[in-house]
């Protein structure tokens, strides 16, 4: 019975584990989700601002809040329930973090739907109104520099503030308590320091495991 629950509990910590390498990766997605969806929306607002300027500016800050926030909530959640996780079964934060995953992935797929439909609308609106047409690409390359670079980069200066700031407070406790310094911080390959966190407290997870066979001895980083 306890060699049954050594490894259901190993199990589950490995699935833990792979969901959190899952969210980092969702995080990540810079190039198909954050950036083409706000591009999208970008390339409306000017006449999306003119017929309804509380839509428009209500879906570029609410995908720019999600992009930002949720990272930090999730790290926050997940560094409150790591005391939890020590239990025999880690079932409750196994479902909280796929349950993110799965929520923050279809809220960004929605809403890069919704941009979609939004800028077609636009477009045919554009193709009525010639003179605006001519000037629709200047207007969008303006709106794009001013309303989604510009917050984009100094949110992703906070990120690595945060970042670091969780690496240099975090680093030392978790070398002494599980003998090894952690990556916390950064992913390789990925430029938002939050997702590279997440991944590495999926890497904690691992090794809180009583397990140290074939299965928790995977590196989790290269599964995904």
């Amino acid at each position: 019975m306890r060699l049954q629950n050594l490894l259901l509990g190993g199990l589950l910590r490995l699935w833990l584990a792979l969901s959190l390498r899952l969210m980092g990766r969702v995080l990540s997605l810079r190039p198909v989700l954050l950036v083409l969806a706000p591009l999208a929306l970008t390339m409306s607002l000017p006449l999306a601002l003119a017929v309804r300027p509380l839509t428009a500016l209500l879906s570029l800050g609410f995908l720019t809040a999600l992009r930002t926030l949720l990272p930090l909530s999730l790290a926050f959640v997940l560094l409150t329930a790591l005391p939890a996780l020590a239990l025999p079964l880690g079932l409750l934060a196994t479902v909280l973090t796929l349950t993110l995953t799965l929520t923050l992935t279809l809220t960004l797929i929605a809403l890069l739907a919704l941009t979609l439909l939004s800028t077609l609308r636009t477009l045919a609106l554009l193709s009525a109104l010639r003179t605006l047409s001519v000037l629709a690409p200047v207007l969008a390359l303006t709106a794009l520099a001013l309303v989604f670079l510009l917050p984009l980069t100094l949110l992703r200066v906070a990120s690595a503030a945060l970042a670091l700031t969780l690496r240099l407070v975090l680093a030392a406790p978790l070398a002494r308590r599980f003998g090894r310094i952690l990556p916390i911080g950064f992913a390789r390959g990925s430029r938002i320091p939050l997702g590279g966190f997440v991944i590495a407290l999926g890497r904690l997870i691992r090794l809180r495991s009583g397990l140290r066979g074939v299965a928790l001895s995977i590196q989790v980083s290269g599964l995904l």
